[in-house]
């Protein structure tokens, strides 16, 4: 039975990544949670580049690069929800514009610039997404 059979949030997204990484485990996961779980490793791996430079230098920005790591996990881990393929080109258009929205933000964050309304917008996104992922899924 595929795990996409699951829908219990992120918490699958973080199970598959441990099936992907797995020897055996990989041959189990279809080819939407493949990619679910590479981007949700992207966003871990983005969050804890993040934790680290927040405790080794003294850069701002790191802390907003946190917020960014957990939004990307949820954006990009959730777009292949969708099964019909207009709702999940809406989906993944949403995901990649607010992905970008906050790579922009934290681009100017890290070049001396104050993007804190650009970033304000990008959580507020990831707050609305959930929302439009969920009505997408019902109907």
């Amino acid at each position: 039975m595929p795990l996409s059979r699951y829908r219990h949030g992120s918490l699958i997204h973080c199970l598959t990544l441990f099936l992907r990484l797995n020897v055996y485990g990989r041959y189990a996961l279809s080819r939407d949670e493949t990619n679910a779980s590479t981007f949700t490793g992207i966003g871990f791996l983005i969050t804890i580049i993040a934790v680290i430079g927040v405790f080794t230098t003294n850069i701002a920005a790191f802390g907003s690069t946190i917020f960014y790591g957990i939004g990307f996990m949820i954006l990009c881990g959730s777009m292949f929800k969708p099964t019909v393929k207009s709702k999940r080109a809406i989906a993944m258009v949403l995901a990649i514009g607010l992905c970008l929205v906050g790579l922009l933000a934290l681009a100017i964050e890290f070049t001396g610039g104050k993007a804190e309304d650009m970033f304000l917008v990008f959580i507020f996104g990831v707050i609305a997404y959930q929302f439009v992922i969920n009505a997408l899924m019902t109907r």
